[in-house]
């Protein structure tokens, strides 16, 4: 039986691995963000992707992940 593996550019896998795993997104986050290490994010919460704008107007936009951490910042 052959097994189908999808690459972390596919948004659908992105979002599974890094929702089932938070220490994973942390890791990146931390390495990407703060690589001297000036800041550390030890917690992070999943938040809802989808950012409705104030009126009815405005387009709704959705992101792959998004998160906060233990000091309250949206990543």
């Amino acid at each position: 039986m052959s097994k189908n593996f999808f690459p972390l550019t596919n948004d659908l896998m992105f979002k599974i691995l890094f929702v089932k795993e938070p220490d994973l997104l942390i890791s990146i986050l931390n390495s990407v963000l703060f690589p001297d290490g000036e800041h550390t994010i030890r917690n992070i919460k999943i938040l809802n992707p989808e950012l409705v704008g104030s009126s009815p107007n405005d387009k709704r936009s959705y992101l792959d992940i998004r998160a906060q951490d233990e000091d309250g910042k949206i990543f």
